[in-house]
């Protein structure tokens, strides 16, 4: 009878450790990100911060994209985007405001400089998240970007 008590901990031990960083991804994205993550993984994106984005202005952190792949993408004012600058660069500013005159572009003031106008063929996705870089977000992470592209959710429901 101890043996099989000491077994049922073990399996518990072990399940509760395997789910745990899919457990923090949940917390960190929410349900609904996290879902639709599984059922659209080529439109999420994590991307590692080692403060090469021009006008982040965050240090080592990740970055959760939505691509603008995304079927349901869309823009507001205040949305922080990835997108190529007029010179090839990546960049990452905040959106002042949406302009819908004849297409979709969206102007951009980055710490009171001049305006810049992003076009939609310039933008690779927005941040939906940004997390600390520490050991176990960087773990939780890794489980979940490799979960995306090689579990299929639907069979496992």
């Amino acid at each position: 009878m101890k043996e099989k008590i000491k077994n049922s901990l073990k399996f518990l031990l072990f399940i509760s450790i395997a789910i745990s960083p899919f457990l923090t991804v949940t917390n960190i994205l929410g349900i609904n990100a996290f879902l639709d993550s599984f059922e659209k993984p080529d439109c999420y994106l994590c991307i590692k911060n080692d403060n090469y984005l021009y006008g982040a202005g965050i240090d080592e952190q990740y970055l959760i994209l939505q691509k603008s792949s995304h079927p349901d993408f869309n823009i507001e004012s205040n949305d922080e985007i990835i997108y190529f600058g007029k010179n090839g660069d990546v960049q990452c500013k905040k959106v002042n405001e949406v302009d819908f005159v004849n297409t979709k572009t969206y102007l951009i003031n980055f710490k009171d400089l001049k305006n810049e106008i992003i076009s939609d063929n310039q933008i690779i996705g927005k941040v939906i998240k940004i997390i600390d870089d520490n050991i176990w977000n960087s773990i939780s992470i890794k489980f979940w970007d490799v979960s995306i592209h090689n579990l299929n959710l639907k069979s496992l429901i």
